[in-house]
């Protein structure tokens, strides 16, 4: 491959050795390039108007451990963008852009239903808390219901920003006597809840016992925090995790 090529290089060599941060952006052309870096400035545009024109956001920055990942969504669609050009690379934003919105609205409701943020109880009083195994589409039947995950919010978006994300929270799990030998990701949810780290709101909560028995574990013990301090009722649904076997038909 000739070394005139665009993009020719190895992506190892724009980030700063030894570090997990660029030195530089990728040269992909004048006009990719530009695109690139337009979008790049636009995320960071959308997260701080996010967070500063509402307060309350602002408030929730200092006040939850795992949002400080979200300072990293730009690094993480920079890896997603990489090496791409052209067609694909405008594909591949707009599927980012779609996703960054959607955690963006997310987070915004939980905080403005959140008593210690936003506490706006009227609206606290229409969201139906789900586990992030529990499939929102069971409320699609009830219109003035809101179904929101703290989980997904709290726990499985932060490790897709930064792989450490969880171990605080794991640390928690285990130092409260939790089994260390459990998925991780199940017990990174009951860390967060022991650290008192998760937004509280909603009339009340609906978990699942899919996929693992870790967490129905992780379930348990958000249940009864949910339930014993917090005063939000909480209902579980056991699906047949055997689907063939005759007794569950």
């Amino acid at each position: 491959m000739s070394n005139k090529r665009i993009g020719c290089e190895n992506f190892g060599k724009v980030y700063v050795e030894g570090k997990r941060y660029r030195s530089r952006r990728e040269w992909r052309g004048v006009v990719d390039t530009l695109y690139d870096y337009s979008r790049w400035l636009h995320n960071w545009f959308n997260m701080a108007r996010i967070v500063l024109i509402k307060p309350r956001n602002v408030k929730a920055m200092f006040r939850y451990r795992w949002m400080a990942n979200y300072l990293a969504v730009p690094m993480m669609i920079d890896r997603h963008t990489q090496g791409l050009r052209g067609e694909h690379l405008r594909i591949c934003h707009a599927e980012q852009d779609v996703i960054v919105e959607d955690v963006a609205k997310l987070l915004d409701k939980l905080f403005k239903g959140d008593r210690r943020i936003g506490n706006d109880t009227e609206f606290s009083k229409k969201v139906v808390l789900v586990d992030e195994n529990e499939m929102q589409s069971v409320m699609m039947g009830f219109p003035t219901v809101v179904p929101l995950s703290r989980e997904i919010a709290s726990t499985y978006i932060p490790v897709l920003l930064n792989q450490r994300a969880a171990i605080h929270y794991i640390d928690i799990a285990q130092e409260y006597g939790l089994a260390g030998d459990v998925c991780p990701m199940p017990e990174a949810e009951a860390g967060v809840s022991i650290d008192d780290d998760a937004p509280i709101l909603g009339c009340c909560a609906v978990q699942c016992n899919t996929t693992c028995d870790g967490s129905l574990l992780s379930n348990g013990v958000i249940s009864k925090r949910m339930e014993l301090e917090d005063g939000i009722p909480v209902f579980q649904l056991a699906s047949p995790l055997r689907h063939v076997n005759e007794d569950v038909q």
